[in-house]
């Protein structure tokens, strides 16, 4: 990281003192005048409950004694800004499309590349499960009510604050998300309204969808703070759940939970982390509510529709603060700060502690052992742990880089539920960048030549889609 010029400081410190203490972990004036506001804001609203009272608020003591806590307050948090602890640890949250999501230490930050990919994800999802319109019939129809749509199962792998499952259930709960969806600005101020917010999503009527959408992490504060993030955000959620017989409601409903487990290490735990809920029709729907075509989405042998994960996948190396390494992965900040956990798989002896991967090894790269596990669960629609279950239809993974990415695209061949899809042309596979929705600018496309359309692995020409780093995979059953 090279100095900063003393000119530099003394300008920042010149504007502002507090200006100068930012400067030192932006490296840069026009960023650390962003976050000088947004401290001071936070520290307006920290101390918005002790105002005076209407009968001595013109008291110019009183007020001198409150401009001198906040000033003191303000200088509290830039000092521990500057000594490059994460802004959103500071502030306690980090916005995330409309969503807050509350943030502390012990439990990772969400990322933007993580923000973008899972709203990409979702409109994918609308397309891949349409949801079911029912027309309504007139009172005197003898006809049987339309039969109710299965809820969409998600399952979400080291869920984190659980930043994905809540922006899938806000997403894919309403009929036209995209419209239907405030924009940052407007979540932020509705967020900090005096005014009580709506406790219920969106009301009941034909294409809202039900959802049941779990998540797990091996980090009790982190499963801790991800419940609490429900709560939070309520405002922008479907309507909560606690049962799973969601058939009897017509409306956007969600079953959202989280729990405990390490998915590395087979236990009953895990089993029964990974088992989804038998959905049983209410006793006024149909008895064919959850028939289809499909034989996957009957009760008894349905599994989960969509399974998410944003594992560890930084090697030790890469995260290593030595100076002989130059392709660090991590910035000094994230080494310092945020969890090793959720950043740099365990040490785990792939033959005794993993049940068998077949010949999808990963012996050369230890740190895509979440890939292999979790492909190697959804695979094996027989295996214990897993339960006798169709392999889900749509796995999403985050990755660290392109090179990643390819790699877990072979990991995925190495199992015939996608290599034999992706082979007769019912499924895909895709990369998506850190933006997957924006296509790279002409100078981009012909400059460094890095944002190729697409890759060749193990013969196949797989599309890369989006722009800057490679981010995520996307696989779809059919």
């Amino acid at each position: 990281m090279p100095r900063l010029p003393f000119s530099l400081i003394r300008r920042a410190h010149s504007i502002s003192p507090n200006l100068s203490l930012l400067l030192l972990a932006t490296r840069s004036i026009p960023l650390a005048k962003a976050e000088l506001r947004w401290l001071r804001d936070h520290v307006a609203v920290e101390t918005d409950s002790s105002k005076p009272s209407p009968c001595n608020g013109d008291d110019p003591d009183i007020l001198g004694v409150q401009r001198f806590a906040r000033a003191v307050r303000l200088r509290r948090l830039c000092k521990r800004r500057s000594k490059g602890e994460p802004l959103q640890y500071i502030l306690g949250t980090q916005p995330f499309w409309p969503l807050e999501i509350l943030c502390r230490k012990g439990v990772l930050i969400p990322r933007q590349e993580t923000e973008a990919s899972t709203h990409f994800l979702a409109s994918r999802l609308n397309t891949i499960f349409p949801r079911a319109e029912s027309s309504p019939s007139s009172p005197s129809s003898a006809s049987p009510p339309a039969p109710a749509a299965a809820p969409l199962k998600i399952l979400d792998i080291c869920t984190g604050t659980g930043c994905i499952s809540l922006l899938l259930a806000h997403l894919l709960a309403n009929k036209s998300p995209s419209s239907n969806s405030p924009s940052p600005e407007e979540a932020e101020t509705a967020t900090h309204s005096t005014q009580t917010p709506p406790t219920s999503g969106p009301g009941p009527g034909p294409g809202n969808r039900q959802l049941i959408i779990r998540g797990i992490d091996i980090s009790p504060r982190a499963i801790s703070l991800a419940r609490k993030n429900i709560l939070h955000n309520s405002h922008l959620l479907p309507p909560i759940s606690t049962s799973v017989s969601l058939a009897k409601s017509s409306g956007g409903e969600a079953a959202i939970s989280f729990r405990k487990a390490d998915i590395l290490i087979p236990s009953p735990n895990l089993s029964w982390c990974l088992s989804p809920p038998r959905i049983s029709p209410s006793p006024s729907t149909p008895s064919s509510a959850f028939s289809s075509a499909s034989p996957s989405s009957s009760p008894a042998a349905s599994g989960w529709d969509v399974v998410t994960a944003n594992p560890p996948y930084i090697s030790p190396p890469s995260f290593s603060s030595s100076s002989s390494i130059t392709t660090s992965k991590t910035a000094r900040s994230v080494r310092n700060w945020e969890p090793k956990l959720a950043l740099v798989p365990p040490a785990v002896p792939i033959s005794s502690n993993i049940s068998s991967l077949g010949n999808c090894s990963c012996e050369k790269h230890p740190e895509d052992i979440f890939y292999a596990r979790i492909l190697h669960l959804a695979a094996s629609s027989s295996s214990s742990s897993y339960g006798d279950q169709q392999p889900p239809r749509v796995i999403f993974f985050e990755v660290g880089d392109l090179a990643q990415a390819i790699r877990v695209v072979e990991l995925a061949l190495c199992h015939e539920a996608w290599r034999g899809s992706f082979t007769t042309g019912t499924g895909r596979i895709e990369v998506w960048r850190d933006v997957p929705d924006m296509a790279p600018s002409q100078e981009q496309a012909e400059g460094s030549g890095e944002e190729e359309p697409s890759v060749t692995v193990q013969g196949r020409e797989i599309p890369v889609l989006g722009t800057g780093e490679g981010r995520s995979v996307f696989i779809q059953r059919y």
